[in-house]
This record gives structure tokens, C-alpha cells and sequence, in this order.
């Protein structure tokens, strides 16, 4: 297990990160990035251990089998493109859209289309009996 904390880790990552580039780095970009007044001598200088522990990174795993990364899946395992909705409903760019209610010629809501089959006695409304009278709390006299 790779301890990252330890400085001798990072010392190996650079080393593995100048091996998997064929040894090459350009000092002077190098030099660019990092700023703070590096110059390519300075990075240059620095980078002859990583260069020397690149070498011997390279030697070590030339016997060793490349790892799989996440990009060498097969072609299998992609799924297909989804088809956008028949209909003007359902998901566009991400969103969910939904019917607005609408009121209806009776003055109840209704979903979707105007369409409602009240001709054999469903969907009926049915109004509550009972009237909601204010309170006597409800108006206060000053």
C-alpha cells in the first residue's frame, strides 16, 4: 500500500511520472508553471535525481504487465445513447418537464388534456354540504 504522506512517495511519483514520459521534461515550461523565480537551470538541477530514479523505475517494470486504466473497458460495456421522448413530454437537457393543471370549462383543474369521461357518472364532483362560516376571532375590532 502506497503511503502518499511520506516524501519518498512523492520523490517516486515524479520519478514514475519522468519514466512514463521517456525521460523527457521540458525544464523551461517546467520552469514557466512552477514560477516563484525557478529558472531552467534550477529545475533542471533538481530534476537529475528523478531522472536517475526514472531510469531505474523503467528498468524494474519493463517485466511487469502495463495496468488496465478505466478507458480500456470493451465496447460491450458502453451502453447504448438513450432516444429522446416521442412525445413533448419527458426529459429534455437534463430536466424533467411536467403538464401545467389547467382550468377547465367546469372551474375544476385537470391534468394533461381536456379530455375527462364524465358521462357514466365518474369522476363527479362532489361539493361539501357544509359551509366554513368566519370565526369570531377571525375579525378583530379596534
Amino acid at each position: 500500500m502506497v503511503n502518499w504522506k511520506s516524501l519518498e512517495s512523492y520523490e517516486r511519483l515524479l520519478a514514475a511520472i519522468v519514466a512514463a514520459n521517456g525521460g523527457k521534461v521540458d525544464f523551461k515550461l517546467v520552469a514557466h508553471y512552477y514560477g516563484e523565480g525557478a529558472t531552467y537551470d534550477a529545475i533542471e538541477g533538481r530534476f537529475r535525481k528523478a531522472k536517475k530514479d526514472a531510469a531505474a523505475l523503467a528498468e524494474e517494470a519493463k517485466d511487469r504487465p502495463v495496468p488496465k486504466s478505466r478507458s480500456d473497458k470493451p465496447a460491450s460495456t458502453v451502453s447504448p445513447p438513450r432516444k429522446k421522448a416521442a412525445n413533448g413530454n419527458g426529459v429534455k437537457s437534463g430536466r424533467v418537464t411536467k403538464s401545467t393543471p389547467r382550468k377547465g370549462a367546469k372551474g375544476k383543474f385537470q391534468h394533461g388534456s381536456d379530455e375527462e369521461d364524465d358521462s357514466e357518472g365518474g369522476g363527479s364532483s362532489v361539493k361539501s354540504p357544509i359551509k366554513k362560516e368566519p370565526s369570531p376571532t377571525s375579525e378583530v375590532e379596534a
